[in-house]
């Protein structure tokens, strides 16, 4: 007879399931996901992601930002990511800013945003679903896309590649504006957003693309 009354739960593959959390590909979560364990992500999830290790496979979709240890992305990611180490696969979609330690990238991965080298530290504590700490971070980047009938311009303009931001008088764009890696939308800062919007206030900006310009204000 067995001494042990609550044994971890083992998987055929020797995977202990009770610090494993899989989505499978028919299923689509609102809202966040927050554990000290795996969290394998094959269908959709629209809200953040905080763990020890993150996965999310060919086909799945992440919308919302990711703090974890272990991030190995495979299916697409919308948000601000934050953790130590970043495997980014051939087929994968990183639309945002990439804070990590270490970073592998596979040939034929795509990444619109920006790639930001950070020293490892441990990151803050999972056990409160409410932290003001978690809170801060995933407020601090957002992708604004551009509508569509601006995008199908620059798309048929044929300098999409050349194209630049600035503001309206042609002076330099604030640093905390910048635009996607494929030019169709900005990556900005949340906290300088809504300032402005506090202000009542608004940012007058110009996309240059070859001869042409097209002037929008922040917010959008």
């Amino acid at each position: 007879m067995s001494n042990n009354q609550n044994p971890s739960r083992q998987s055929d593959q020797g995977i202990d399931e009770d610090n494993v959390l899989l989505l499978g590909k028919n299923f689509n979560i609102v809202g966040d996901l927050i554990g000290q364990g795996t969290v394998i992500v094959s269908g959709r999830v629209e809200g953040n992601i905080s763990s020890n290790k993150t996965v999310s496979e060919a086909g799945s979709s992440v919308v919302g930002n990711i703090n974890c240890t272990q991030l190995d992305i495979s299916g697409s990611v919308k948000g601000l990511i934050q953790a130590t180490n970043v495997i980014i696969r051939k087929g994968a979609l990183v639309e945002g800013e990439v804070h990590y330690s270490t970073l592998a990238m596979e040939q034929g991965c795509e990444v619109l945003g920006k790639l930001k080298k950070i020293s490892e530290k441990p990151l803050p504590s999972r056990t409160s679903t409410s932290t003001p700490e978690t809170k801060t971070q995933t407020a601090e980047v957002i992708l604004l896309n551009f509508p569509n009938e601006l995008k199908a311009k620059l798309q048929g303009s044929g300098a999409l590649s050349s194209a630049r931001l600035t503001l309206v008088d042609g002076s330099t764009a604030p640093a905390w504006v910048n635009l996607t890696g494929d030019k169709l939308g900005l990556l900005v800062s949340n906290s300088e957003i809504q300032e402005l919007k506090n202000r009542n206030e608004t940012l007058q900006l110009r996309l240059n693309a070859g001869e042409n310009y097209y002037d929008f204000s922040l917010p959008l």
